[in-house]
């Protein structure tokens, strides 16, 4: 399972569609670097799941900002300031219709769940017999 979701990360767009004229790019080392930086709970599965119901709008708003938003504004906007940061995020989401944002809250949820599958799912060594407890890494 895990491979599976791996290579389906791996063969995928590299951006999704999340409102009219506004696509995501696929979260990479860089994006998760800067979510780090600004202490953001979404910065990787551990840190969303400890953070539980401490998730708010504007750290959702930072995360599409930073993966949607042009690179390169992103980048000068993240390592400015914090507050400009905010602005910026809070101008770009703007731009969001209303009825996108439970899809785009429901595909956040989705990627998370995704993450922390893999992050269970043992990768199969094919040097190994296979298990009589599980699949073997042919089937």
């Amino acid at each position: 399972m895990r491979q599976d979701i791996l290579n389906q990360s791996m063969l995928a767009p590299g951006e999704t569609e999340i409102a009219p004229g506004v696509k995501m790019r696929k979260i990479s080392l860089a994006s998760l670097s800067m979510l780090a930086r600004i202490g953001s709970p979404l910065a990787s599965v551990d840190t969303a799941a400890k953070a539980g119901n401490e998730i708010s709008i504007s750290d959702i708003a930072e995360f599409l900002y930073i993966h949607a938003a042009p690179l390169e504004e992103v980048r000068q906007t993240v390592y400015r300031s914090r507050a400009a940061l905010a602005e910026k995020a809070d101008e770009f989401c703007a731009a969001i219709p209303p009825d996108k944002i439970p899809a785009i809250l429901s595909a956040l949820a989705g990627d998370a769940q995704a993450v922390r599958l893999a992050q269970a799912s043992a990768l199969p060594d094919p040097s190994l017999p296979p298990s009589k407890n599980g699949q073997s890494p042919a089937e």
